[in-house]
């Protein structure tokens, strides 16, 4: 397990810039992995295909290695949410809020279209995917800069993790871009304060359902 105690300022910061080194590079190294395993190992996938076992492949091995490794179940948020309740009423309403968000920026954006469409293998591999996405994210990046920082500092760590966050959206509009970041800011807030992701992915995972199976940008 990672020791949080008896260490410097000095070696709390390199701790912190080594996660974020690691997050940034294994970024575009995850890219050239999905596209080698979809593309040249297996011939072409699906979108639904992709996202369940290309998507975050290397990220989701290497993060989730480390993480058990230094942190531990308990440290990955992977429990039951403290205060159940509100916690899961969070993630409802967090999710429909975020929902709302994301339409807002897409009208603003001129790319909004009313279009139901349910695509069951698709909500299937979000339900999936959102998981592995928690994982990396509000699990072993969170967990970690929480670990490093001692507890102490929860709103830095959650920032530096929803930045994080936005690495693999650098592709949207700005104003997209700018939506994710609130997302894995509120993502990242709610596993601290529930210590668990599970809230936090079944927010993530409303929020895409509704975007994705009734709306077409």
């Amino acid at each position: 397990m990672l020791p949080s105690s008896g260490l410097r300022p000095r070696e709390r910061a390199g701790l912190v810039l080594a996660v974020i080194a690691l997050a940034i590079a294994l970024n575009p190294l995850n890219r050239t992995v999905r596209i080698w395993l979809r593309d040249e190992v297996v011939k072409g996938a699906p979108f639904w295909l992709d996202h369940l076992f290309f998507m975050v492949t290397l990220m989701l091995v290497v993060w989730g290695l480390i993480g058990f490794l230094l942190l531990g179940t308990r440290g990955l948020s992977l429990g039951l949410p403290e205060r159940p309740k509100e916690a899961w009423l969070a993630g409802l309403l967090s999710g429909l809020a975020l929902s709302a968000l994301v339409m807002a920026a897409l009208a603003a954006l001129g790319a909004l279209v009313f279009e139901p469409h349910p695509n069951w293998p698709v909500l299937f591999a979000n339900f999936v995917s959102n998981f592995y996405e928690e994982l990396i994210f509000r699990g072993a990046i969170l967990g970690l800069l929480l670990k490093v920082m001692d507890g102490q500092r929860g709103w830095p760590a959650a920032i530096i993790s929803a930045l994080l966050f936005c690495q693999g959206h650098l592709h949207y509009p700005p104003l997209l871009v700018a939506t994710v970041f609130v997302a894995g800011l509120v993502w990242a807030l709610m596993t601290i304060r529930y210590k668990s992701l599970w809230p936090a992915w079944v927010s993530h995972t409303v929020a895409d359902t509704v975007i994705d199976n009734l709306f077409k940008a």
